[in-house]
């Protein structure tokens, strides 16, 4: 039931970003729309749109993840709701999957809330945008995981790690992150602020952990960031098949094994809560 529960709990931004969130919402119109969802005439899908359909395609075209008794029910798969404010037709849509895995890997799941306006040529940097995604694999795998979300403003908060879980399981992996950290995030992207105390047992030494504003913002996440995005899902996928090959995956015992504390700081400070209920209603 809890990997149920992950699935449609789609936001755990660790460490920032809570209150701009909140403020964001109050540009959303809370009406809801279930029963007869807005037909949205958009051009342009939202800014993370193409993460998603990366990985999802890479991770379902290899095997890696497979329809199973735990995927999303079509009810919570998809809603939508008006964004006030923005010009007519325009939208705020969440889509969740959730798949089991196969090997090494246990269970992936996405969640995807795009604000999208109708007609327009190119992506809206007037509403929330936010990508959640993440892999968790057998100890002493790191679980992967990917939080991105976008505000009013262009303000762009973003997240990208391979979080450890096992107690002693950092040294089979750090190496095989430290080129990757060099090439994609020392001297390009700022570190984005002070962590909080309770999260930072979560999070490895090779974290990608920034904000982005300016003009120039969307341009370098379809870019610097999508590239980057790319090799650290390679490289998770790789360090996955030959720990798996060697023989090194073991059911670790709990005492060992921080994955439940985990799972529970995501659930206990998790700000999707009030957010989705003021989009699409406590029965959602």
């Amino acid at each position: 039931m809890k990997w149920l529960i992950l699935s449609v709990i789609f936001l755990q931004f660790r460490a920032h970003g809570f209150t701009q969130i909140r403020k964001a919402l109050r540009s959303v119109d809370s009406r809801r729309t279930n029963d007869h969802l807005l037909v949205c005439k958009a051009s342009q899908a939202g800014l993370y749109r193409d993460f998603v359909e990366h990985a999802w395609s890479k991770l379902e075209r290899e095997g890696i993840l497979h329809r199973s008794d735990i995927e999303v029910p079509t009810r919570l798969a998809t809603n939508e709701a008006v964004a006030k404010g923005m010009p007519e037709g325009s939208q705020v849509k969440i889509t969740v999957d959730a798949k089991a895995g196969k090997g090494s890997i246990v269970y992936g799941r996405f969640a995807l809330l795009e604000t999208l306006v109708p007609e327009r040529g190119s992506i809206t940097t007037d509403g929330i945008q936010v990508m959640n995604l993440v892999l968790f694999g057998k100890p002493p795998l790191p679980v992967w995981g990917v939080d991105f979300v976008s505000l009013p403003g262009g303000k762009h908060l973003l997240a990208m790690d391979t979080q450890p879980m096992v107690v002693g399981s950092a040294p089979l992996l750090s190496e095989k992150w430290k080129d990757w950290h060099n090439k994609h995030v020392n001297g390009k992207f700022e570190w984005g602020g002070d962590l909080p105390e309770p999260a930072k047992k979560f999070f490895s030494s090779h974290t990608l952990w920034t904000r982005l504003s300016g003009d120039d913002s969307v341009q370098r996440i379809q870019t610097d960031v999508m590239t980057a995005f790319q090799e650290h899902l390679n490289l998770y996928l790789e360090s996955c098949a030959e720990l798996d090959n060697e023989g090194t995956l073991s059911s670790c015992g709990m005492s060992e094994n921080h994955l439940e504390e985990y799972l529970d700081y995501r659930l206990q400070n998790d700000p999707a809560r009030p957010m989705l209920k003021s989009l699409y209603g406590p029965e959602w």
